[in-house]
Order: C-alpha cells, then structure tokens, then sequence
C-alpha cells in the first residue's frame, strides 16, 4: 500500500478500533435482499439513483464491510471493494464465506486506489471515501478509475446538517452553528476520525475539475415508517423537515465523441498512463473546461478552501444565527429529501 496521507492514517486507526462495533450491522446488511441508503436506510427503490448495474465493472471506494458490493453483485454488478481498514475488510471476507459471494477486496487508501486507469463503468461510495477522503484527491481517483462515460454515485451529509451541528458534536437544531464559507475539515470532541465536507457550489466545482458533469443530487428526507438508528447526531424530527444526507451521480466526460452542438469539434482523451496515486484526470483540458461550463459551477470564498479548516470558526450566537425554519433555499440540481454522520 502507497504511503498514506496524516489524516488516512488517523481515520485508518480510528476504524481499526470502531470495527468490531460495526459487525452486527454489517452481518444485517449482507442478509438483507433490497439496497437502502444511509442511517434512515431509504430504499433505492424509492430513490433511483443507480444505474441498471447488471454486467458493470464497479469499484466502492470505502467499502467497510462491504454490504453495497454484495447487494450490487447480486443484481449483476463485478464489484472490486477498496477499503484502508483491515478489521473492517476481515468482517467483509467473512461474510463473503457465510454467503458465499465472492469478489476482490483491497485494502488500499481511495485516495491512491493500486488499480489500472480507467477499469471501471460504475464508482460508488456510502460513507466511505466521500466522508473520509479529501474531496478532490478520492474525486480525482475516481475520475481516473472510472472510463469514459462512466458514473459517480456517492452519499455524504448534506452541508446543512452540517451547519446547524456545533463544534462540540452536539445534536443538529434548527439553529445555523457555523460558517458555510471556508467548511472543509471537521473534527468532533467526542470520536476521533477525520470528517470532510463541502457546500453544494464547492462540490460542484470538485467534480467538474475533475471532469464529471453532475446528473441529479437527491436531499434524503426521512421516511415516515423508517427504522430506528443507532446514531444521535440528529433526531428522526430533524431528519423529516430537513436533509440531513444526499445523494450525488455524476457522469465522467464521453471521451472521443463530438462535443454538443458541434458538428466539427471533436473531444479526445490525452491516453494518460498515470501511477495509481495520481489524481490527474485522462481528459483534455478543452473537455475539463466543458464538463465545468455544463455543471454551471458558481464559485464563492478562497480558490483553494480545503487548505483551511472550520474546527477553529466561532459558531453564531443562537441570538445571531437564524432558524432555518425560516431559512429558504435554492435546489442545487434537484431535490427528493434526507441526512448523517
């Protein structure tokens, strides 16, 4: 395994002590026959944000245990999963056994994936890189992985769970706690791993540098018969008025076909051999700066946020800070509703 970046190898030991935690519901998980998403376990049937996965190559980036690479073979899928923790890959080859589906699982930062350019039709992640990574290091070694044309499918936090939860790891209120400008880098009093987010604008701009143009973003809302969860961050109230997860898909540029509305313009690929830890996309740069102009990513704060860290913001004044009850937002591409941590 690449040399590892400080904060993959703080989430790798702080993994290694959380896994045996995680084996029960990783064990539920695998036995279960339908996808479902994040902690309210939304069914993908009621969602639809993947593909008809059915003889595609797919790469999970942060697989834990594993369970939506099961899920995924069953309906067809090759799965490869990638994970930087081995208790939670041990828990994964066991289950494998215990249902006898098998299928590689690496363990490997998805920050520096060792797997060839461009093998992949489908990357995914739940909570894996997309919470634990540097955005534009894991969206970068999607993009490489990933072939022409091929998808980004991921569920994170949404940012205004984020921006109504405190410093101090208390549960979300209907109360903005910190800054939007400049979030990036969140650690909590309470646990020890290494959490990264964006506002929508700036994830928008990660995955169009990287050559992804975003398909659909679904806001989790709650389901009314949702099952109880383990996690307290935020309460089943909070989770059914406002998201506290979505969902991203993006598509990786159409390498060597004509560009839209162009009869003559002709878009290639440079045919890059890049090491496995690079993060360079294999598109040209006219299509980069296509693939940004056809997300209509709007760009605010530093031209490099992920260089600063939100731990040190003040929070707003519950005086100052204004309830998002009466808060009104824009959708950033469309809107379905729900929330983690």
């Amino acid at each position: 395994m690449s040399e590892l970046t400080p904060h993959a190898r703080h989430n790798r030991d702080y993994w290694t002590t959380q896994a045996p935690d995680y084996a029960a519901q990783a064990r539920r998980h695998w036995a279960e026959a339908e996808p479902h998403w994040g902690i309210w376990e939304v069914p993908e049937a009621d969602v639809g944000m993947l593909p008809a996965v059915d003889g595609l190559d797919v790469v999970e980036l942060g697989c834990g245990t594993a369970y939506w690479s099961a899920w995924l073979a069953r309906r067809g899928a090759r799965p490869v999963g990638v994970d930087i923790t081995e208790a939670q890959l041990a828990t994964a080859r066991e289950l494998q056994a215990e249902h006898a589906l098998a299928f590689p699982l690496i363990r490997a930062s998805a920050e520096a994936v060792p797997l060839p350019d461009a093998g992949f039709d489908l990357a995914f992640s739940e909570y894996g890189a997309s919470l634990w990574c540097e955005p534009a290091r894991w969206i970068g070694e999607a993009a490489r992985l990933l072939r022409p044309g091929g998808r980004l499918v991921f569920l994170t936090n949404a940012p205004l769970l984020m921006l109504c939860t405190a410093p101090d790891g208390a549960r979300a209120t209907e109360r903005l706690a910190r800054d939007q400008f400049g979030m990036y880098r969140f650690e909590w009093p309470d646990e020890d791993g290494i959490e990264f987010h964006l506002p929508h604008g700036e994830m928008i701009r990660v995955l169009g540098e990287a050559g992804f143009a975003v398909e659909a973003l679904h806001e989790l809302r709650r389901p009314e018969d949702a099952p109880p969860t383990r996690y307290d961050f935020v309460t089943p109230e909070w989770s059914s008025r406002w998201p506290c997860e979505e969902i991203w898909r993006a598509r990786k540029a159409q390498c060597g076909s004509q560009a839209s509305g162009s009869a003559t313009s002709s878009r290639t690929c440079s045919g890059s051999s890049s090491a496995a830890t690079s993060a360079s996309v294999t598109c040209s740069s006219t299509e980069r700066s296509e693939a940004r102009t056809a997300t209509q990513t709007s760009r605010s704060g530093s031209e490099r946020p992920w260089k600063s860290s939100v731990s040190g913001r003040a929070p707003l004044t519950p005086a100052s800070g204004p309830s998002i009850a009466r808060m009104t937002s824009a959708s950033v591409i469309s809107a379905a509703g729900r929330a983690s941590r």
